[in-house]
């Protein structure tokens, strides 16, 4: 990436859950295209930081590889929070990605090159007045489910344009 294409790097203090008094500071490339934070493996490693699982990714050479992932402790702006990190290789770029950004509510200034807080998503309210609680009264759990199921997909439903001639999409 050339510099001046909004890129810019920001300043993490990273810990293990086992001994988080014990950090590393870093600084990692905001990068919003890469859904998970990328660290040298042996910097992980150095932190006692171990893999627990393996994760799949789509590169940006467009190849699928798999990756070592572990939760993390990172603190950005005086906030620390668990993450899920990659175990970086030899050539990965180390970034701070998407999940961890929206983990700490945050979305990215490109002009001023910063982070700032960001207005996320999410399902409450909805169908209007109703609650958990309320769709939940006298039914079996799997009927809760479907219930709440229900209300999320009605919600995306209802954002979907008519189709021409105003038929009903399905």
């Amino acid at each position: 990436m050339l510099p001046g294409m909004g890129t810019f790097f920001v300043e993490v203090l990273l810990a293990g859950s086992r001994d988080p008094r014990t950090t590393h500071p870093l600084k990692l490339l905001v990068d919003t295209g890469s859904t998970y934070t990328w660290i040298a493996g042996t910097t992980l490693r150095a932190l006692g930081i171990e893999p627990t699982e393996p994760r799949r990714v789509l590169t940006i050479e467009g190849r699928i590889t798999e990756r070592p992932a572990a939760e993390v402790l990172i603190t950005l702006e005086g906030r620390t929070l668990h993450t899920l990190c990659l175990f970086g290789e030899s050539g990965d770029l180390e970034v701070l990605g998407a999940y961890t950004l929206e983990g700490f509510g945050l979305a990215v200034d490109p002009v001023q090159r910063r982070l700032i807080p960001a207005l996320l998503y999410g399902a409450a309210g909805w169908p209007p007045g109703s609650s958990s609680a309320a769709m939940s009264e006298g039914t079996s759990p799997g009927a809760r489910g479907r219930s709440q199921a229900f209300a999320v997909s009605r919600c995306v439903a209802l954002e979907r344009p008519p189709s021409p001639g105003g038929a009903p999409r399905g």
